[in-house]
């Protein structure tokens, strides 16, 4: 018998079977999901005077969370705001609601920081959460977690975790699992490893010396007709050898006459690393000076923007921006544009924290050493928010308040018109941060495939049909239960990429069944340019979709397939494929959506 919550049984929920002696037996329900986030289901069997039962079902009482999700054939937008009012006053943000969303669906969601202590302790969180693991995010963990004198236990648990996954070399990849190591991600290591050290989180130093000689030996001469990302590479590895206490003064001089080939973050690594292998170097005023001059100034703040942005490098108007915070801190922390870059910063969130790992790591850091500097950490002054004239929320601010949150549905906004959000501050100490997010829904056969900056296609074909030049196999859109079906993703990046995710959701009951990627030489494809069926380096195959990262992704057409097993008969929705580039999400692309049906 099934008793189920979330879903409806479609048909008697008791069934009669025969089990025999040492067998097994299966026994189908179908169900239709309700409109709820997650499935409630127990399964019990009679036989005789003997009982059992299962209960798939929510966390209870600190238990693990056992209920089965239900996923909408949606596809979510959200856009968001986030702010500060530093002085006594009321600043408004308009929320309007697109007509084409499903106004029944969906969210508003406020949430008010009285300091930044809960800003960047929500940060961390957002860290902790990062739905893919791998060597870069762990760093990041780290440097964030030094930063902010996070719980030692857990900050010496991911010191572990980079040193069970350096390489023979001395070196690190993008992630676990990786046979070639990275220098820009071995750099980031070095340096989180350089700030646990410091802080005594037991970093093995057999370990910390193999990773400085990794580096040293990427270090390269660079001159004035040196590129501007083998320039910001070279420094970004001095950098983090200054920070091991393995700086070279030379070769920092050197970078510093090329610094007009330098990014605005690179200048800004410069001068800490000058600050901290020749503490008053004069050249430092003159880099802080080019950096004053490349400053962009709006009404959300002050922010630096990169001409090209170094995508080998993370690099991201955001980090930037933070790197450069982070260079006024600790070397001219009465500058006046620092306040305004803290608020930009602060704007550029993007739900708990910001966008990537890299930025939050770097962003956290930088804020917590502000915050040191600047003393906004006891807050005293009372704050009220509204909606159209409505109160939301309101409070007496104190240092180490919890974040504060209000959730509206879209139902409830006024259609066709702004809706007035305001935030209030009164007089006393401190900063009323805040940031609102309008969770749109969208219905995924109304989200079509869409391209911006990768292009990523989705086709389903029999695995028995072998392709062949000019006679590909057939499309498909059902299959027999147990009938392998193979999966054919091809991705269309118009220039080379780092750093890339692709995410391919199975059909609901379905499993993958290769145990890796298996790329396909296909001639017809290879005749297009830039064919690579083997740029997809590392997989992970999840209950509910397949992964495939590439750490360099080359201009043209990318191809790979991997085969999936139908275990269910019924008609399922499948979500769109969708490919980004992890440091510069804004460069994504999705498939269409498609319906998918299992016969007998």
């Amino acid at each position: 018998r099934l008793v189920a919550k979330g879903v409806r049984v479609l048909g008697d929920s008791a069934a009669n079977t025969h089990v025999p002696a040492h067998g097994s037996a299966r026994v189908n329900w179908i169900v239709t999901a309700q409109d709820a986030g997650s499935a409630e289901l127990i399964f019990s069997a009679t036989a005789g005077d003997l009982k059992d039962s299962v209960q798939l079902a929510p966390a209870f009482a600190g238990g693990p969370d056992q209920s089965v999700p239900i996923l909408r054939f949606v596809a979510n937008e959200t856009t968001a705001t986030a702010g500060e009012v530093s002085e006594t006053g009321r600043k408004v943000e308009v929320v309007s609601v697109p007509k084409r969303f499903d106004t029944g669906q969906g969210t508003l969601d406020v949430e008010i920081d009285t300091s930044l202590v809960q800003i960047l302790t929500n940060s961390l969180q957002r860290l902790d959460e990062w739905p893919y693991e791998d060597n870069e995010l762990v760093a990041s963990r780290l440097l964030a977690g030094v930063a902010l004198d996070r719980d030692p236990t857990l900050l010496s648990r991911h010191v572990q975790r980079l040193q069970s996954t350096q390489l023979a070399d001395g070196g690190w990849g993008w992630f676990a699992g990786a046979t070639d190591s990275h220098d820009i991600v071995t750099a980031h290591v070095l340096l989180a490893l350089s700030q646990a050290r410091a802080k005594r989180y037991g970093v093995d130093e057999n370990s910390f010396k193999r990773a400085i000689e990794y580096v040293s030996k990427r270090l390269t001469l660079v001159d004035a007709s040196s590129r501007t990302n083998l320039a910001n590479r070279q420094t970004i590895l001095n950098f983090a050898l200054a920070r091991a206490g393995a700086g070279n003064s030379g070769r920092l001089g050197t970078l510093f006459e090329v610094r007009a080939s330098l990014s605005t973050y690179a200048r800004a690594l410069l001068a800490m690393s000058l600050a901290r292998v020749n503490p008053g170097d004069a050249r430092i005023s003159t880099l802080l000076a080019d950096i004053n001059r490349a400053v962009i100034v709006s009404a959300s703040g002050a922010s630096w923007h990169e001409n090209s942005p170094d995508t080998y490098a993370f690099d991201s108007d955001t980090r930037s921006t933070a790197i450069v915070i982070e260079a006024m801190t600790q070397l001219d922390p009465k500058n006046v544009l620092a306040v305004n870059a803290v608020r930009w910063l602060l704007i550029a969130r993007s739900g708990k924290g910001w966008e990537t790992p890299q930025e939050t790591a770097w962003a956290v850091t930088a804020l917590t050493d502000w915050r040191s500097a600047t003393g906004d950490a006891n807050p005293d002054y009372e704050w009220r928010v509204t909606l159209n004239n409505t109160s939301l929320m309101n409070g007496t601010a104190a240092a180490h308040d919890a974040p504060l949150r209000s959730q509206i549905g879209i139902s409830n906004l006024l259609q066709g018109t702004g809706n007035e959000l305001a935030f209030e501050r009164g007089i006393g100490i401190g900063t009323l941060y805040y940031t609102a997010r309008l969770n749109s829904i969208l219905p995924a056969d109304e989200a079509k495939a869409l391209n911006r900056g990768i292009i990523v296609a989705r086709k389903y074909e029999l695995a028995d049909c072998e392709p062949k030049p000019g006679a590909p196999c057939a499309s498909i859109n059902e299959a027999r239960v147990g009938q392998n079906v193979r999966v054919r993703l091809t991705v269309v990046a118009p220039n080379s990429l780092y750093f890339v995710r692709l995410i391919d959701p199975l059909p609901s009951g379905a499993e993958s069944i290769d145990p890796l990627l298996v790329p396909i030489h296909d001639s017809a494809v290879a005749a297009l340019n830039g064919w690579c069926g083997c740029s997809f380096e590392h997989t992970q195959l999840r209950d509910s979709e397949t992964i495939a990262e590439a750490g360099y992704l080359p201009a043209g057409t990318n191809q790979v397939t991997y085969l999936l097993r139908p275990g269910f008969v019924g008609t399922y929705k499948v979500m769109p494929a969708r490919v980004a580039q992890t440091y510069f999400p804004e460069s994504f692309g999705r498939s269409d959506g498609m319906l998918f049906r299992v016969l007998p």
